[in-house]
């Protein structure tokens, strides 16, 4: 369980860090933005105890479905 909430996380901060990278290089002149552009905003959550219970409540709940993985 602590695996499964290990890598979920470090998956979240990559994916942050790879969005950060690629904002960085449009806000150096790599590209520009038209009006008409969607801009994400990507928010990086510290889990607290409470939201470690919840991950691991849900982990449990798809491990059962699941036995296997997704």
């Amino acid at each position: 369980m602590k695996y499964l909430t290990n890598t979920l996380l470090k998956s979240a901060m990559l994916c942050a860090l790879i969005v950060l990278a690629k904002n960085v290089y449009a806000q150096s002149g790599g590209t520009s933005a038209n009006p008409g552009d969607v801009i994400a905003i990507d928010i990086l959550l510290e889990p607290d105890a409470t939201m470690l219970k919840h991950a691991e409540a849900n982990n449990a709940r798809l491990l059962k479905v699941y036995p296997k993985g997704f």
